[in-house]
């Protein structure tokens, strides 16, 4: 499920520790984490898709690769991935590596 933030102040995602602000979106499984992140106010659905979630495919390097190979991937890295982590969250933190990253999850991907 895709939840957008509403709240002015954003919100610090509880497993993650990433601050999200106002405006921003970020992907969860966790019903109850909806549930309860809509009745505070904090967050608006925009969409649910859990065959996406399921099923996601990663771009890196122009193949694609199954999410959870590539969050698995992160992890042998030492890099934290909520575990309700989505393509958006990964893609957006593949945005964020430095060249060393990259070679290191290039080398990581080739081997499997």
């Amino acid at each position: 499920m895709e939840l957008k933030v509403i709240d002015s102040n954003g919100l610090q995602c509880k497993v993650s520790g990433t601050v999200y602000k106002k405006g921003e979106t970020f992907e969860t499984d966790d019903l109850d984490r909806v549930n309860d992140l809509i009745s505070r106010k904090l967050c608006v659905l925009t969409s649910i898709d859990p065959k996406a979630t399921v099923d996601a495919k990663i771009t890196f390097k122009e193949k694609e690769y199954d999410l959870k190979q590539v969050k698995d991937a992160f992890i042998s890295m030492g890099i934290t991935v909520a575990p309700n982590a989505g393509a958006t969250s990964i893609n957006k933190k593949l945005g964020e590596f430095t060249e060393e990253q990259t070679q290191a999850l290039t080398e990581i991907l080739c081997k499997e």
